[in-house]
């Protein structure tokens, strides 16, 4: 446009220049100077003058060329980059998302990283069924983690932030309460989901990290020994399992507020991993906690674990011992909605060793009321 518009001014000066010239020299060839310079004036002139502007348009045009080019070139190549520019022009626009956000851009660069680990050490593997199994679990996850960034990006886009800080300053109305009610759950669902991707990221994330670790310490005569198995297992359940832990907070959340109540919990943490007890893995507590703290009517008070079965009560002490650090680990944290007050662990067989460790509740009903017997007539 502005090389067209330049061609134009360009033109309407030479003919203003022309018609000067053919004044001008018509003067001067009356005056006896030669025709021959009258001539080459009045003509090469325009002449020149067209081709200064035409040499100015084109470079004109050189430099938005290039301009566009580098732009295409700088385009996100991959998706490391293009979601973190999907999360900067989506959840990071809105300050209730704000630390979501910084969440976000954490993890898709740790996963990146993780990642490229995996592939490789995978594929320098020669055993082809292990490898292609370990391949196509590290593709699932790939395809499940930014999966789960895209519901946070459409939500964050979905919410309406001027109206949602009006609402909550009470300055517009939603007709009765049950209008306000059901608009205050659509909001809540919304934060919920964005909360929700973090955190079932943050875990994918563990159990990649956990699977390239296994990975690296295999030996060359064994590339999938057991300790790889097992982290291929767990990034398995991770993928294949809907979360659940956060759910069933998620109704106490609701219920609690439905009943005006503050309730306590306990977060149950499976320390030994014995696949027939239920609870959170250690690693994976810190963030269960971070994000069950945030629902309001819940208040953490601590952590309980059922280690395994043993007639040797020091057996356990590790697991105890392990609970006991931490809980100080997260109270160190300073998590609102959180405190570290109850530590719940051990049974009628090793509640001493429990208690020297640091527990604050134990479970001793066979040592109060004997054995029973569980089998239903």
């Amino acid at each position: 446009m502005f090389s067209v518009s330049l061609l134009i001014v360009a033109a309407a000066i030479v003919y203003m220049v022309e018609a000067y010239i053919n004044t001008y020299y018509a003067i001067e060839y009356m005056h006896g100077t030669s025709l021959f310079f009258v001539l080459l004036a009045k003509y090469c002139t325009p002449v020149i003058f067209l081709l200064m502007c035409a040499y100015i348009a084109y470079r004109r045009i050189s430099k938005n060329r290039e301009a566009q080019n580098k732009s295409t070139i700088e385009q996100p190549t991959n998706k490391e980059e293009l979601y973190t520019e999907k999360i900067k022009s989506s959840v990071m626009t809105k300050s209730v998302f704000s630390e979501q956000a910084d969440q976000m851009l954490y993890q898709v660069r740790r996963f990146g990283q993780k990642m490229a680990v995996a592939y490789s050490m995978t594929q320098d593997s020669k055993t082809s069924g292990e490898q292609a199994k370990c391949l196509t679990l590290l593709a699932s996850a790939e395809r499940i983690f930014y999966d789960r960034l895209d519901d946070a990006i459409r939500s964050a886009l979905m919410f309406d932030e001027t109206e949602y800080n009006a609402f909550c300053r009470g300055s517009i109305s939603f007709g009765d309460k049950e209008e306000a009610k059901k608009k205050k759950e659509i909001y809540d669902g919304i934060v919920s989901t964005v909360n929700k991707v973090v955190y079932d990221n943050e875990r994918l994330i563990l159990r990649l990290d956990s699977l390239a670790y296994a990975l690296n310490q295999r030996s060359a005569q064994n590339p999938w020994d057991t300790d790889v198995v097992l982290a291929m297992t767990k990034l398995d359940t991770v993928i294949s399992k809907t979360e659940e832990d956060i759910k069933q907070d998620e109704e106490i959340s609701k219920e609690a507020l439905k009943k005006n109540v503050e309730v306590n919990i306990l977060i149950e943490v499976n320390v030994a991993e014995e696949e027939s007890k239920f609870g959170v893995s250690v690693e994976e507590t810190p963030v269960l906690v971070e994000e069950i703290a945030k629902l309001p009517g819940i208040h953490i008070q601590g952590l309980m674990t059922i280690a395994p079965y043993t007639t040797d009560p020091e057996e356990n002490r590790p697991v105890f011992r392990t609970l006991k650090k931490l809980a100080v680990d997260i109270k160190k944290k300073n998590i609102d909605n959180v405190c570290m007050d109850v530590l719940s662990m051990g049974m009628t067989g090793d509640y001493q060793v429990a208690v020297e460790e640091g527990a604050t509740l134990v479970r001793v009903g066979t040592g109060i009321f004997g054995e029973r017997n569980y089998e239903v007539i």
